[in-house]
């Protein structure tokens, strides 16, 4: 991390440097162009590295403390809590509660999906029980009609 910091100040040096030493903008207007230009572009790119390594930062935390909590704890080797420590897990606490807030979510959703599953079946069972039902009776109607009508040819 030393090694990044201290590139990004000798670039702001460098940058601080040029503009010193830029040529007055009456004798040569296209070089204080190409100057200027120089300028921006060396402060958009500080600007992205900054915002890159700000990332970088929180992705090598969060790979950092998933190792430490994923391996088995040493007992002879034991390490002190520094402030650093407090802060990658701030932002690891950050993260977890909004993945709890997702689960929670997911979860209403499978609690509403199984009420309508739920529901589908029941109201599909229901229906398949009354229909049975109505055949059943036009099957004892016919069978008794036809059963009456078996008994009046024998006779």
């Amino acid at each position: 991390m030393n090694l990044q910091t201290k590139f990004h100040k000798d670039q702001t040096i460098n940058v601080a440097f040029r503009v010193k030493n830029a040529p007055p903008l009456g004798s040569h207007v296209f070089q204080a162009n190409v100057t200027i230009f120089e300028l921006i572009q060396d402060i958009i790119k500080t600007n992205l590295l900054t915002k890159f390594h700000e990332d970088w930062t929180i992705n090598v935390v969060s790979r950092e403390l998933t190792r430490q909590m994923l391996t088995l704890h040493n007992a002879r080797r034991t390490t002190a809590i520094t402030k650093a420590h407090h802060e990658h897990i701030n932002i690891l606490t950050k993260f977890h509660k909004d993945w709890m807030k997702t689960i929670n979510i997911l979860t209403k959703f499978h609690k509403d999906w199984m009420k309508t599953v739920t529901s589908t079946v029941y109201t599909r069972r229901s229906g398949m029980m009354s229909r049975r039902a109505d055949r059943s009776e036009i099957l004892t109607l016919n069978s008794a009609t036809s059963l009456a009508l078996s008994t009046d040819t024998m006779m």
